[in-house]
């Protein structure tokens, strides 16, 4: 995984304030970082649930 988006991670929540939508983009072939991404995504959730933010939670079923 890129160092440099690594160290990005943490500052994603100094971009939630006044934010009107949140879209959560997992590729559910990358069987490797899905618990990397579900992992991220309930930290992202857990902000968005503590300042109110409004989000919606799409899923989509792979085909194999």
């Amino acid at each position: 995984m890129n160092h440099a988006y690594m160290l990005c991670r943490p500052y994603w929540r100094c971009y939630f304030p006044n934010t009107q939508a949140v879209i959560y983009v997992v590729d559910s072939s990358d069987t490797d970082r899905m618990s990397i991404a579900k992992d991220e995504f309930h930290a992202i959730l857990e902000v968005l649930i503590r300042t109110g933010t409004v989000y919606n939670h799409l899923c989509e079923l792979a085909d194999d």
